[in-house]
């Protein structure tokens, strides 16, 4: 009879170990990694930790194409850091992701962030050498921290992010595409939520600068290095 419930607490055990989302930051740097996600932990929704997906410990681009077997994760305590993956072009099998800190991506062929229009708050979104075009899966957010923008290949208009009243800190940086920024006007650095600041650095082929208009406190403006901006309304 006892070794019979050793038996079942071991089962049992085992079946809660395989339901609950592995302890601390998760790394699936292959598709095969992410596949494996869901049949190893195929009740996991809350990932405690920070998430990365691709080239993680090397500097060749990563396979994964598609999320699917993350599409069941609704919650990231930490940071999503996605890198040098080219062939992923959207996130929309994280559709069911409503909540997460901070989104990171790098050296990524995403044309769009479509997957990601049930978060409602960031703390940190930084993109840094990507080809995305299209933010309008973020039209949801309420709240963000800091932006940063740098180094896209294909970007030409910034537009969106009109909702936001306050942001601490806006970076946009050597953008070679980037011809206008056509944002943020709605937000005010109304103290005591925040007095941002914001650096408009390095876009060579930026013309026109539309944004900011209600912007009342500022702890620091940075417009350098843009040789072809001729408006700024």
């Amino acid at each position: 009879m006892i070794k019979k419930i050793l038996v079942i607490l071991i089962g049992c055990i085992a079946t809660v170990a395989m339901a609950q989302c592995p302890p601390g930051n998760i790394i699936l740097e292959t598709q095969a990694d992410v596949d494996a996600f869901q049949s190893n932990y195929p009740n996991c929704t809350q990932i405690l930790g920070d998430l990365y997906l691709g080239s993680y410990s090397t500097s060749s681009f990563s396979n994964i194409n598609n999320l699917n077997a993350l599409n069941g994760i609704t919650s990231i305590a930490g940071r999503l850091q996605i890198s040098q993956v080219d062939q992923l072009i959207d996130l929309s099998d994280l559709i069911n992701l409503n909540s997460l800190d901070s989104l990171w991506i790098s050296q990524s062929y995403l044309s769009s962030l479509n997957g990601l229009q049930n978060l409602t708050a960031l703390e940190n979104l930084r993109l840094f050498n990507n080809h995305t075009s299209d933010f309008s899966a973020l039209n949801h957010l309420s709240s963000l921290n800091q932006l940063r923008i740098a180094f896209d290949e294909v970007l030409v208009d910034l537009s969106g992010f009109d909702h936001f009243t306050n942001i601490n800190f806006i970076d946009i940086n050597n953008n070679r595409q980037l011809t206008s920024i056509n944002a943020f006007q709605n937000l005010t650095g109304v103290p005591p939520f925040t007095t941002p600041s914001i650096q408009i650095d390095d876009n060579l082929v930026l013309t026109s600068l539309n944004a900011f208009q209600n912007v009342q406190v500022l702890s620091n403006l940075e417009i350098n290095g843009n040789p072809m901006l001729s408006s700024i309304n």
